[in-house]
């Protein structure tokens, strides 16, 4: 039968064990603040327009929510409004659903077609 091991012994690999751990989530948490920090590249951005296509949001719908501040938009060449693909993805997952109630049609005939088949509005010569 092996001799126990000293408890002082354990303790120690232990913590130096930790310590390597610390140090390790240490390193993959500077990796991570400095991929966070990376501007998005090229292909990642969106402009109005392909946001309107792609995701269904205009302009006034992507303003609107950066004044809000649910998105973060920028300004590309000339002044054009650009937001991530990530970003927008990520703030229409986030957005609660709301049902919206169907408006009743309307009817086909209003006041000024009746008026005319009563011949209201006909002037007598």
């Amino acid at each position: 039968m092996a001799a126990p091991v000293p408890a002082l012994d354990t303790a120690s690999a232990l913590r130096s064990q930790a310590a390597a751990l610390r140090a390790q989530a240490n390193t993959l948490d500077a990796l991570a603040d400095s991929l966070a920090k990376q501007p998005a590249s090229r292909d990642d951005l969106l402009n109005v327009d392909r946001a309107l296509s792609e995701f269904g949001i205009g302009r006034d719908g992507l303003k609107a929510a950066a004044a809000r501040g649910e998105l973060s938009l920028s300004r590309g060449a000339r002044g054009k409004i650009l937001v991530a693909r990530a970003e927008l993805t990520r703030w229409l997952a986030d957005r609660p659903y709301k049902a919206t109630r169907k408006a009743e049609p309307l009817p086909d005939v209003d006041a000024l077609d009746l008026e005319l088949a009563r011949g209201g509005l006909v002037r007598a010569a």
